[in-house]
């Protein structure tokens, strides 16, 4: 056959190909009449997934057989010692609701990055050791990440290989470089391909379908609740709503419908996955919102409490061009030449994949938003509170735009090789090259950029062309090479794809670790093993009555100068871990008025900035140079002061003053411990008090007008106290202290108020002999509980209606998730049999879903609306169990 009668042949056929698809599913054809397996396609999926499994092992191999990748700052002052924490208390058997060694006291379980209520956190630091749970964290994102987006392309239609390559590709890119850093992107990261692998099985399955889409919705939505309550979980409500509303309202997976079906499958989707995504997290979700409420960032408000770095704020084009391609910041927003390009393909190369156009609208909306102002900032600042969150660190919004590329780029990939010959397929060759020759003119030698991504777009766009033109019909019939063509480019792209960014990353974008790094791990992960002789000096001190500390070295960063983090940045260095600086108390079990945190309470952070006598970072709390006077300090129950056993420097007369004043009861070759006489007791009970404003009661405690230890300042109506006659016969003692219970026993022989050094907050109980009382807002920040006069025993415990009410919900829910798995599972031989029907994207043909109501068995109340729907005598719908097709469903 000569070529121009191969052209009219095709031209004759084109209407009928066209009509076979709009009755077929996008991706591949409905296999009709059968419930087998096909092994073939069987074993390419097994396949596909030991490669992609096999891939994860490298990739985290390398992650964690390096110490370097884990002894980061955040890692080490933050998010071990917090995880740890958690995993001792539910090793307990507790659920940890308050955190007694940081900041004073402060809500543990209402900490919005605490890990409660973060399934894979809780797990994996309740039943390993430290350091272990933390690399058992890395395998398990990263592998998470990486199935479910695999997951996700097949249900899409995507072929094993072009599935394979994205999975890859989202793990291994800035999840990857996010277990090494900022963790809670990663947990967020992780959770995206679920929630919206759950969404598209929900919008399109029957009744059991549904149940399992919902349930991995829910799942993840939750999940992304519990680990980042803020931006991440924003992001996350984003993703799914805008994915529902795509395939409900603008592509409907099952053909036409009218508006108003469309709007009533959103509402049912959307209602059910939030409603359940909401229970499960209520447990976490309910505390975090009542102590934010109470926080520095009160409403996700950053005002007045530091903002972003302005370079990192409204990027130029090229300036962010920049930072896509070069592994700047540890590789965390590192995208390369290859998966930019392929992402920008998928409209004009993977024309048959509807939901293509959504997954590079996911790519390019964030990353313009990262930008200076556009209109589209407009639109989205029309959001509740979007541009309040947003306006903080904007380029944390790339965490979405990754997940967008990466399943953009593997339908591009999926498409390469089998598109047929159009002009427009032309088009992204030709803006990869532009691309490949914009790349030098934004090298950066302090970004990092590399040539290796100039060849890697190089490759793409190679690839891209012999695709476009072997597509062409004179070339694809006259020759075989065409056929052999299209089978070795998804290969070749697929090498690419795992190459860049994946092998990129591996052993790089380290940035500064200490030379020490596996055995500063050590100590931190495991510090009963690695006490020093200062801390077992402190604990020995602890058998006695409860006490704090805090550590003290002006040297060390910008301490005393403002700025970001002025101890954190230090705990790394011999001189900070030394001093026990950080969230060090956590896991040495001490209690510090110091910590590291983005979230504390707000009257807390007023209290430090007076008697700092200036403000500080909101990351930190930390006791400034001027503070070391002021009497604020004092009523902190301070006992003791950690400073470095080296001479003060000249520069340093606050503690040239502070070794001359207090006495030293312990020194070595690292640290001095000073003891603080003038601290005033954990607990103690007074006569008098004074009604005061929320603002004279703190500015009256700064300037010492008056004594603590005689009058007590209330901002409400106090209870009736009378002077005792003998008030040196007032007695208090602590005969318990634990994280969520303080009990004591008083006596005084006058009505007084027992005055504790414990921050307040609303969710602790007082009860004296039993029954509760009333527990006062004391002196700006502490607590207070009237007790009549003689002997009582008074009982404080923590036990904020917020989590008991989560508790509930999230039990309601838990029980609600395992019935909609129940009502899954008894789909599940229909789902295996029909595996293959089930992956399909865009819109579901009628004769598949046909083959799945015949397959399934569940569908007895779905019909088309152009089937007659059986009615009764009086024209009303049967109902299910009066259907006629109850045993078997006609075959249309």
């Amino acid at each position: 056959m000569n070529v121009p009668s191969k052209l009219a042949a095709i031209a004759r056929a084109t209407p009928t190909a066209i009509a076979r698809l709009r009755q077929e599913p996008s991706g591949h054809r409905a296999v009709a009449g059968t419930d087998r397996l096909n092994p073939a396609r069987l074993l390419g999926d097994g396949l596909a997934i030991l490669t992609l499994i096999v891939v994860v092992a490298l990739i985290t191999w390398d992650r964690l057989g390096d110490p370097k990748h884990l002894a980061k700052t955040d890692l080490i002052s933050y998010f071990m010692p917090t995880y740890s924490y958690l995993g001792e208390r539910l090793r307990a058997g507790d659920i940890p609701a308050w955190n007694p060694h940081q900041f004073s006291g402060a809500p543990f379980a209402g900490n919005p990055e605490s890990g409660w209520m973060y399934f894979p956190v809780m797990l994996a630091f309740a039943l390993l050791p430290t350091l272990s749970a933390m690399k058992a964290f890395v395998i398990i994102h990263v592998l998470l990440s990486a199935l479910a987006t695999y997951a996700l392309g097949r249900v899409l239609g995507f072929r094993p290989i072009a599935a394979l390559a994205a999975g890859a590709v989202y793990a291994s890119g800035p999840v990857l470089a996010h277990t090494s850093c900022c963790v809670v992107f990663a947990e967020v990261e992780a959770w995206f391909p679920v929630t919206v692998l759950g969404a598209e099985l929900a919008v399109r399955g029957a009744l059991r379908a549904q149940a399992g889409g919902w349930l991995l919705a829910g799942l993840g939505l939750s999940q992304i609740m519990g680990a980042w309550l803020g931006q991440g979980t924003y992001y996350g409500l984003l993703i799914l709503g805008s994915y529902l509303a795509f395939r409900t309202l603008i592509i409907p997976p099952h053909g036409p419908r009218t508006i108003l079906a469309r709007l009533r499958a959103l509402a049912l989707h959307g209602s059910v996955v939030q409603t359940l995504a909401f229970g499960l997290a209520a447990a976490g979700l309910l505390p975090r919102l009542e102590a934010l409420g109470r926080s520095t960032l009160a409403g996700g408000d950053y005002s007045g409490t530091g903002k972003a770095d302005p370079a990192d704020v409204g990027y130029k084009p090229l300036d962010l061009a920049a930072r896509l391609v070069t592994e700047s910041g540890g590789g965390q927003y590192y995208f390369g030449g290859a998966i930019l390009i392929l992402a920008m393909a998928s409209p004009w190369v993977a024309r048959r994949r509807s939901t293509a156009i959504y997954f590079l609208a996911l790519t390019a909306i964030p990353i313009v938003l990262v930008m200076t102002p556009t209109p589209l900032h407009t639109i989205f600042y029309a959001l509740p509170r979007f541009e309040l969150l947003q306006s903080h660190v904007p380029n944390r919004i790339l965490v979405v735009a990754f997940f967008g590329a990466a399943v953009a780029a593997g339908a591009t990939l999926d498409a390469v090789g089998r598109s047929r010959w159009r002009l427009v397929l032309l088009v992204p060759p030709i803006i990869g090259a532009a691309w490949v020759i914009l790349l030098p003119t934004v090298r950066n030698e302090r970004l990092g950029y590399s040539d290796a991504t100039s060849l890697a777009a190089a490759f793409t766009v190679l690839i891209l062309l012999a695709s476009a033109l072997g597509a062409h019909p004179v070339f694809w019939g006259q020759t075989r090479i065409g056929a052999r063509v299209g089978q070795v480019l998804p290969v070749l792209l697929l090498v690419l794809m795992v190459w860049d960014p994946a092998v990129r990353t591996w052993g790089g974008g380290l940035g500064w670790a200490p030379a020490n790094a596996a055995e500063l791990l050590e100590r931190h992960a495991t510090p009963a093993r690695n006490a020093s002789e200062a801390t077992a000096f402190l604990e020995n001190q602890q058998l006695g009555e409860p006490f704090r500390f805090f550590g003290f070295d002006a040297a060390l960063g910008r301490i005393g100068q403002g700025g970001c983090c002025d101890y954190h940045r230090q705990v790394l260095q011999p001189e900070g871990e030394a001093i026990l600086i950080g969230n060090r108390s956590l896991t040495l079990g001490f209690q510090d008025i110091q910590g590291y945190d983005p979230v504390q309470d707000a009257r807390y952070y007023a209290y430090l900035q007076l008697l700092n006598g200036r403000p500080q970072d909101y990351h930190e709390a930390g006791v400034m140079p001027g503070g070391m006077e002021s009497p604020l300090l004092d009523l902190l129950n301070v006992r003791y002061i950690i400073v470095p056993a080296r001479a003060p420097l000249e520069e340093e007369p606050e503690l040239v003053k502070l070794i001359e004043e207090l006495p030293t009861v312990y020194t070595d070759d690292k640290v001095r411990i000073l003891a603080n006489p003038e601290a005033m007791p954990r607990a103690w009970i007074v006569h008098l008090t004074r009604r005061v404003t929320r603002e004279e009661a703190l500015t009256t405690l700064a300037d010492g007008t008056i004594d603590p230890m005689d009058r007590a300042l209330l901002e409400i109506q106090g209870p009736r106290l009378e002077q005792a006659q003998d008030p040196a016969m007032d007695r208090v003692e602590v005969t318990a202290y634990l994280p969520d219970e303080i009990r004591l026993t008083t006596l005084t022989d006058a009505p007084g108020l027992l005055v504790l050094s414990e921050v307040y907050d609303p969710g602790w109980r007082a009860y004296v002999d039993g029954e509760e009382v009333e527990l006062y807002r004391t002196n700006y920040l502490f607590r207070g509980v009237a007790v009549p006069a003689g002997a009582h025993d008074v009982e404080l415990r923590y036990d904020p209606s917020s989590l008991r009410t989560g508790l509930f919900i999230s039990s309601i829910a838990a029980f609600g998730a395992v019935g909609l798995a129940l009502v899954a599972a008894g789909a599940g031989p229909a789902l295996l049999g029909d595996w293959q029907t089930i992956k399909t994207q865009g819109r579901r043909g009628r004769a598949t879903a046909e083959h799945w109501l015949r397959t399934s068995g569940v569908g007895r109340r779905w019909r088309w609306p152009s089937s007659p729907v059986p009615r009764g005598a009086r024209g009303r719908r049967l109902p299910p169990w009066r259907h006629p097709s109850r045993k078997r469903l006609p075959d249309w």
